[in-house]
């Protein structure tokens, strides 16, 4: 079994709070992972709803700098969608839910994906994977898992392949082409 890499991948806030955060739980994973999806064969998108949350934490200038992301607006296609995924987790509209706008959002990025036809979403968000993601067409890339952990899964590849350090036998790093 393998794992490809996506070729249009979402970078949800999470990813981004973890990439940008050098004392981060899931910083060293996120970084990982940025490695993998940094690549010429893989385009990388920033919707305008994860902007104004990241905006919270940081300049999101310097994280589009350094990703080289496309930012993508939530326009009326995106909108227009929205109800048909809402009706399948019309939990989310519980009023006692304390994280009910969290999640709103975070359907609203999905849905957006996959209007887009993006086919993977990098995130930490365990619940967005959990209620969103699984079962749909769009691969989550989980950064709480370690990319040395996955890096067996991933299939031999060509000389332009993003390179991931996993460790020997020995327990030292070696590099190992990844797909």
């Amino acid at each position: 079994m393998s794992i490809k890499i996506p070729k249009r991948v979402m970078l949800d806030t999470s990813f981004m709070i973890q990439l940008m955060d050098t004392t981060g739980k899931f910083h060293a994973h996120a970084l990982g992972y940025f490695g993998l999806i940094k690549n010429p064969s893989t385009t990388l998108y920033i919707s305008t709803l994860a902007v104004s949350e990241y905006q919270f934490r940081g300049d999101i200038e310097v994280v589009i700098d350094m990703t080289g992301a496309r930012l993508l607006s939530y326009d009326f296609r995106h909108a227009a969608a929205y109800p048909e995924a809402a009706k399948k987790h019309h939990w989310i509209y519980d009023q006692k839910k304390p994280d009910r706008t969290a999640l709103v959002v975070d359907l609203m990025m999905v849905v957006q994906a996959q209007v887009m036809g993006i086919d993977g979403f990098i995130t930490g968000d365990k619940r967005l994977i959990t209620n969103f993601l699984s079962g749909s067409d769009i691969q989550a890339l989980d950064i709480t898992r370690s990319t040395v952990e996955l890096a067996p899964l991933y299939a031999p590849s060509d000389e332009s392949a993003p390179v991931v350090p996993t460790p020997d036998e020995d327990g030292e790093d070696s590099a190992q082409r990844l797909n």
